[in-house]
């Protein structure tokens, strides 16, 4: 067992800061920070440990860590990490563990900072497990649908925010919960900060399939959040979605070369927009918000125009029978861009 070593009366044992010391030939600048409470009445700790690290992308599209130092903030709040390398295609960010929570700061180009200082401020924030200050700012769900194969594909695109001061934790490793619609299939869920599989719990409850994340959600807007499932399309289908938020805007798109239709008095005609592709008429919500625990409906059905024979928009959207793939294992695995 290790032997505790004796300190002076009177004093104690301080966190020394470790920077590392970059290569001579790369330019390096000194980051100044200020570390304080966004939280209303609460204030930053003194000798809080912070870390701060540079991770740049290799040109094999792999993430490197460049840089990693550690200190601590003053009683003033003050903090600083020295010889930062300005390196190109990275980004920098600073962490800390408080309140039972990893924190970060705002992320950083460390090759766009001029001169030989940057400053940073760094906010904490204390914990909250009221639901209430979560929003969903906008949903916007994308559908393609094809009778032939009597199935449909959508997705939705999820932006939440934090309207509160607090950093929401939720409860028992619970924090946003999304509900999806009783009849969907095959749920798939994509984020771009860790392993979705590792982050998301799905379960079934009653009817319904239901995602609950478990990444900590800070004051503000936060990452975006996509989904897709299936859903039998017998040439048509109603959905009808609870959110157990409240719901600020949304919009609902259907796939144009398809014919499809929709109705709902809660969307009206809106502009249209184009995913992987193809072009998408838009219906968007009336009247806004939508309150928390109320249900977005509609039905869509082909149109006058649908036809069994749609021509191909790109390989996307269209089956391909040498290898027996259908539309929508086809457009589930092509990559999600919307424009």
């Amino acid at each position: 067992a290790a032997v505790p070593v004796p300190q002076p009366a009177g004093t104690e044992r301080t966190r020394r800061p470790r920077q590392p010391t970059p290569p001579a030939d790369v330019e390096t600048f000194t980051l100044n920070g200020t570390l304080v409470n966004g939280t209303a009445g609460a204030t930053a700790p003194a000798d809080l440990p912070l870390t701060l690290r540079v991770v740049g992308l290799m040109a094999d599209g792999q993430p490197q860590q460049l840089y990693e130092g550690q200190t601590v903030a003053t009683p003033d709040g003050s903090f600083s990490f020295t010889d930062v390398p300005k390196s190109d295609r990275a980004l920098g960010v600073v962490q800390t563990d408080y309140a039972g929570v990893r924190q970060t700061s705002d992320q950083f180009f460390p090759a766009g900072i001029e001169g030989e200082s940057f400053d940073l401020t760094m906010t904490i924030y204390e914990t909250t497990t009221d639901s209430s200050v979560i929003e969903i700012d906008y949903v916007e769900s994308v559908i393609d649908a094809v009778t032939a194969e009597g199935a449909s594909l959508t997705f939705q695109f999820y932006e939440f925010v934090n309207t509160g001061d607090r950093v929401y934790i939720g409860e028992e490793g619970r924090t946003l919960r999304i509900l999806l619609p009783a009849g969907a299939l095959a749920p798939n869920v994509q984020t771009s900060i860790g392993d979705p599989g590792e982050r998301f719990e799905i379960v079934r409850e009653e009817e319904a399939f239901v995602f609950y994340d478990s990444e900590s959600v800070p004051p503000g807007p936060f990452e975006r959040i996509a989904v897709s499932y299936g859903h039998p399309y017998p040439g048509e289908m109603s959905i009808s979605q609870r959110f157990v938020y409240p719901v600020l805007d949304s919009n609902v798109f259907i796939a144009q070369p398809r014919g499809l239709a929709l109705e709902s008095d809660q969307l009206q005609p809106a502009d249209s927009g184009d995913f992987n592709g193809m072009p998408y008429l838009g219906f968007n919500l009336v009247p806004e918000p939508l309150p928390v625990g109320t249900a977005l409906s509609y039905r869509i059905f082909d149109g006058p125009n649908a036809a069994s024979a749609a021509p191909p928009v790109r390989d996307v959207a269209v089956s391909t029978e040498e290898d027996g793939a259908t539309f929508l294992s086809v457009a589930r695995h092509s990559s999600w861009v919307w424009a």
